[in-house]
């Protein structure tokens, strides 16, 4: 078990954290971690699946076994996640049923770019206002 404490030295150091804000980040104790580095404790479920709620793009298989890169391939960028957009203060209604011109008329913003997900894992991406279809306020 003393390969994963190597894992988490590596994914501390990756992140450029200290132990005491790594675990902070995760919300365990702090000894927890010096712990766990010094081969003391083995980590355990909790600790395992906070680390990995706290850094989305943290591969689990790497984690657990080593295996491929401590990044998922399919993961968000960790430069992303840590840029947090704020949140506009009047967030429009949507329902299945509205109309891209309703949500235009709802919001104080002109829309930039739209993006349709599909249960099948398809898109489309429509990024100039012409290609939207809505009326200019």
């Amino acid at each position: 078990m003393k390969e994963i404490a190597l894992r988490i030295h590596k994914l501390i150091a990756f992140y450029q954290l200290s132990s005491a804000s790594f675990a902070d980040q995760i919300g365990v104790q702090r000894s927890s971690i010096s712990h766990i580095l010094s081969g003391r404790n083995k980590p355990s479920l909790d600790f395992v699946l906070k680390t990995l709620k706290a850094f989305p793009t943290l591969s689990s298989d790497w984690l657990l076994h080593g295996h491929g890169e401590i990044e998922a391939a399919d993961s968000i960028p960790a430069s992303s996640i840590a840029r947090k957009k704020e949140i506009p203060k009047e967030t429009p209604t949507i329902t299945p049923e509205t109309t891209p011109t309703e949500i235009h008329s709802q919001t104080s913003s002109e829309i930039d770019q739209v993006l349709i997900l599909r249960s099948d894992g398809t898109f489309q991406h429509f990024k100039e206002q012409k290609s939207l279809n809505l009326p200019k306020k």
